[in-house]
């Protein structure tokens, strides 16, 4: 009985495969998981930002923004359009010398097309005009921001140094003080018609000055 040890190449191709397969499984297995959790991370940055893009002060839409550049930097055409577009967003944010009258338009514009670069990146295909229209923020929201605003801009001023401006619109009123400045009142009318007289005497005890004030009828 003799026994054939020839080797085939099918052979070494099954042995490898056996082999080599689950390995090659397990990578691209873990390669896909990478590439879906990364773009589950830019999925969010995007949700985030279109959730928050009429509240541009909220801590979740400066939290997205920031991670924008991080996330969208695979090299590819579509994320280095919307890193381009991030970086002239971040750059108006930071310009202290645009006109106030139109900063904020120019904002929102900016801002829109940011959006869109990511839509387009992450195959959503939102337009401008859906994403600029598409979105809706409570004017009480909006009252209530302008007016923490305000008031912080107020603490920052008190804390400066600044002076309050106040204003006494009324005093509390007393009907025993009313009675007493009505005496008063007509002491003093009748003193200065002659129908009172104020008499003054100064009395000296152990070298001690004493003043003493006595009202008499201008009659008596």
């Amino acid at each position: 009985m003799t026994w054939d040890f020839t080797i085939k190449a099918t052979d070494v191709i099954m042995i490898l495969a056996i082999l080599v397969g689950p390995i090659v499984a397990i990578c691209i297995t873990e390669r896909l998981r990478k590439n879906e959790d990364k773009r589950n991370r830019k999925v969010h940055i995007y949700r985030t930002l279109m959730a928050t893009r009429t509240a541009n002060l909220s801590f979740q839409h400066v939290e997205a923004l920031n991670l924008v550049e991080t996330e969208f930097s695979s090299g590819n055409k579509e994320d280095n359009e919307v890193v381009s577009s991030w970086k002239l967003y971040l750059s108006h944010l930071n310009d202290k010398n645009y006109p106030q009258e139109s900063w904020g338009a120019r904002r929102a514009d900016l801002l829109v097309d940011l959006l869109h670069e990511m839509s387009r990146a992450l195959g959503y295909g939102h337009d401008k005009a859906a994403i600029k229209a598409g979105s809706y923020y409570p004017q009480g929201y909006g009252n209530i921001e302008e007016e923490q605003q305000a008031i912080r801009k107020g603490w920052l001023n008190v804390l400066a140094g600044q002076p309050i401006n106040m204003a006494v619109t009324s005093f509390p009123y007393s009907e025993e003080a009313a009675n007493l400045q009505q005496q008063v009142h007509e002491a003093l009318l009748e003193s200065l018609s002659d129908k009172r007289i104020v008499k003054v005497s100064i009395v000296n005890h152990d070298n001690n000055v004493a003043a003493t004030l006595r009202e008499t009828g201008a009659d008596k």
